[in-house]
């Protein structure tokens, strides 16, 4: 009897091994939590020296690393955007990070609205894509070479998926609505899983989480055509716009970052 229990605990401790393992196993192919980062302006330089693989970085003096008291994040990235600023060479900022091409990815960040943010008309949050910032913009990707999966605040906070791909209606990106809000002055955690179709296939996955609840879960995507448009970029972008005044905040806004994480399993 003693024995056959010892063998049951073994069993269930080899168990309880094998699970750990696997949460754990995620193979982090870019992570930057700000920790080591020095209290005071962002720059483009810093940006350059704490990020592996920069392509380019525009902060243009609007990031700053500060110290959040409220949560566990203990130095968080700061981006401010003037009031009226739409784009990114008014407000807000941008860099592309370079990852090892591949067709399936997990990306995850934090992100907090200043409590005095105006959402206004809307505005660009960070997000995977294939050519870097190369399909943004009201560049389409005609020959289906490559894809951007943005994300973005529109009025009032509504969260959606900005898409740019070989099946896009418009010239600019396509809405993807995730039928959730972003409230001013919480952490909010972004999750996103992509898997590129296969050869022409619209059997891509896209899936999100908002603080760690799943809020789109599709397998009928399109992003490429034949091999081309692997996942080889992760896009920091945000601003306001829009590319017309009416996009611009009423007054100074702030939006914070934190814990970025781009992952493959």
């Amino acid at each position: 009897m003693i024995e056959r229990r010892k063998m049951k605990l073994l069993k269930l401790f080899l168990l309880l091994m094998i699970v750990t393992l696997s949460l754990y196993s995620k193979d982090k192919v870019l992570q930057q939590n700000f920790e080591s980062s020095q209290i005071g302006k962002y720059s483009d330089k810093m940006v350059e020296q704490e990020w592996e693989n920069i392509q380019w970085s525009s902060l243009f003096g609007r990031g700053e690393i500060v110290e959040d008291t409220d949560t566990n994040h203990a130095h968080i990235l700061k981006i401010f955007y003037p009031k009226g600023s739409v784009g990114p060479n008014e407000g807000g900022g941008q860099f592309v990070v370079n990852i090892p091409p591949s067709d399936e990815y997990w990306l995850s960040y934090y992100v907090k609205f200043d409590e005095n943010f105006d959402f206004q008309l809307g505005g660009k949050l960070p997000g995977l894509t294939s050519g870097g910032e190369k399909y943004t913009g009201g560049h389409k990707p005609k020959n289906g070479e490559g894809w951007s999966a943005r994300f973005m605040w529109r009025e009032n906070g509504k969260a959606v998926v900005y898409f740019y791909s070989v099946g896009m209606e418009g010239k600019w990106g396509d809405d993807l609505p995730l039928n959730k809000t972003f409230v001013l002055g919480k952490w909010h955690k972004i999750s996103q899983h992509i898997k590129v179709n296969e050869d022409d296939k619209a059997n891509g996955i896209l899936e999100v989480w908002l603080d760690s609840k799943k809020v789109m879960s599709r397998s009928d995507v399109l992003f490429r055509l034949g091999n081309l448009g692997l996942i080889d970029s992760f896009y920091f972008s945000t601003f306001f716009g829009g590319n017309t005044k009416d996009w611009g905040p009423d007054r100074d806004c702030f939006f914070s970052f934190n814990e970025f994480m781009v992952w493959t399993e």
